[in-house]
């Protein structure tokens, strides 16, 4: 599975990587698609997690200006789409 783009791989090859047996990601997922989409859902989510660790800190350092903060947003929610 190393060598390929993980939409391209067997779920068998995704099983193996995880060591699990592939019923168990059938049991979790419909489809190759629907894994890619949850592991992009929770990246999203690992960065806007980590966005608000940043942001707490930046207040504390003195404020994010706003237009910083936009161009930040707009170039995280270009992930959700």
């Amino acid at each position: 599975m190393t060598a390929r783009k993980p939409i391209r791989s067997p779920i068998k090859d995704i099983a193996t990587a995880a060591g699990i047996n592939k019923a168990l990601i059938y049991y979790h997922f419909k489809n190759k698609k629907d894994i890619v989409d949850s592991l992009f859902q929770h990246t999203i989510e690992e960065m806007f997690a980590m966005q608000g660790n940043a942001e707490e800190k930046i207040r504390d350092a003195g404020g994010l200006t706003i237009r910083k903060r936009e161009g930040i947003i707009s170039r995280i929610a270009v992930f959700r789409k």
